[in-house]
């Protein structure tokens, strides 16, 4: 084990505190850390605060903010493709939200067909969770998404509003992730997490961002070898239609999704056998603790 950083958490809401070791994410308004506590010493949690060493004042409160938003939300959305809430510390001054440890990502998994199909077959299920919930990710990328075992699980809620609030706060930089009518209006719709969703799909595959699902497609015929089935095609280009209108709902994806999956599991359209390195990666975007 690492030295431990020379602080921990101030109590949390169950009494406990957290000896907070390394750092594991970073973004613009908070800090992931790996750490422990002394009552099950064995096993890692992440905790996330906020950050307090900003220059702009108005980007602390900020962070407070969502911290405790983001451990409401937690609370509320707990599911197997969510990544588990296990505590927070609710003090005004010095917040914090407890998380199961999540070690690998699919922006550091290596690459098999088994994780492409997981990821069609899974993704549907978290895009209906966020709508019953009422909740709009926002930040929906290959860094948010823990892979443990075969399951995803939807990470960092930092940037999540509610669906009634259309319109969110202005972003301070609008990855190529984010859905159009996001990065030009800072306007939610429900299937603006669709759209991110079918960009984590081709950026995984290609480790680029196309400007068109037409232009994926042929990204990841250039770079795979191999045209992707037909029903493949539809379904990425509906999910990263730039007409909000058109991409499909979370019931109707998983029926594109069935379809594409049972095309692809035909034959091993993308992936032979596991590979050691991942295409170049341009991300866009911050690091996974927005």
């Amino acid at each position: 084990m690492n030295a431990p950083l020379p602080f921990q958490t101030g109590p949390s809401v169950t009494g406990r505190t957290y000896q907070l070791e390394t750092v594991v994410g970073e973004g613009v308004y908070g800090r992931v850390y790996k750490a422990f506590d002394a009552v099950t010493p064995e096993i890692p949690v992440a905790v996330k605060l906020p950050k307090k060493d900003s220059p702009h004042v108005n980007i602390i409160a900020l962070s407070m903010v969502r911290t405790m938003r983001e451990a409401g939300f937690l609370q509320m959305t707990q599911h197997l493709n969510v990544v588990k809430y296990l505590d927070h510390g609710a003090e005004p001054q010095s917040p914090y939200v407890v998380m199961e440890f999540v070690p690998q990502t699919l922006a550091s998994v290596p690459l098999t067909q088994e994780v492409i199909e997981d990821y069609l077959q899974q993704i549907p299920t978290i895009l209906r969770v966020l709508k019953e919930y009422n909740v709009a990710h926002c930040d929906l990328k290959e860094s948010n998404l823990g892979y443990v075992n075969g399951t995803i699980k939807l990470a960092d809620f930092g940037l999540s509003i509610p669906f009634e609030h259309p319109v969110t706060y202005p972003c301070r930089n609008h990855p190529a992730y984010h859905a159009p009518e996001f990065r030009q209006f800072n306007w939610v719709t429900n299937t603006a997490d669709t759209y991110s969703a079918g960009r984590v799909l081709e950026h995984l595959l290609t480790g680029e961002y196309a400007s068109s699902g037409t232009a994926a497609v042929a990204a990841i015929t250039r770079i795979q070898g191999i045209t992707p089935p037909k029903s493949f095609q539809k379904l990425l280009c509906r999910m990263t239609s730039r007409d909000h209108l058109r991409r499909p709902t979370p019931a109707a994806l998983e029926k594109l999704a069935a379809l594409a999956l049972n095309d692809l599991q035909r034959r091993d359209y993308f992936f032979q056998h596991e590979i050691s390195s991942r295409p170049k990666l341009h991300f866009f975007g911050s690091a996974s603790a927005s």
